[in-house]
């Protein structure tokens, strides 16, 4: 397969998006309506579009060169709160080389999150909340 040409263009439109929405969004209140509908609805996806980018692009599937894809994996990434795009790599490698290894595999559950999120208040949490999933990429036991 290899490198597709629509994911440099569609990164910077997610990216100028999310900023420009963020720009219009900053005279209303954090808790107002229009502030939660906006943030849920575009900022949930377009957040979600960025997760997704990052992954590809960590592949390598954006640019041959692979300095490329690093720029781009942090440029897509400015829009998200925690800079995780050059950490991710490392561990989405290992989870494909250590597919499915408890203790290794870094997108298999810790015990705690097995625990957890063994219930249907613990997996709505988990689909909502993606903080978990930046604390484990950051190394944190969550």
């Amino acid at each position: 397969m290899g490198p597709t040409p629509y994911t440099f263009p569609l990164v910077l439109l997610v990216l100028t998006t999310q900023l420009s929405i963020a720009i219009y969004m900053r005279s209303h209140h954090p808790f107002s309506l229009p502030f939660i509908l906006t943030a849920y609805v575009f900022g949930g996806t377009l957040n979600q579009n960025t997760f997704l980018a990052i992954h590809e692009i960590t592949h390598n599937l954006a640019f041959k060169s692979l300095r490329a894809n690093k720029v781009l994996a942090i440029v897509s990434n400015l829009a998200i709160g925690i800079p995780y795009a050059m950490a991710f790599k490392g561990y989405h490698r290992e989870h494909h080389k250590y597919l499915g290894e408890e203790g290794i595999d870094t997108d298999l559950p810790s015990r705690f999150e097995a625990l957890v999120l063994n219930n249907v208040a613990g997996k709505t949490f988990f689909a909502y909340v993606p903080l978990s999933s930046s604390l484990q990429i950051m190394g944190a036991d969550v």
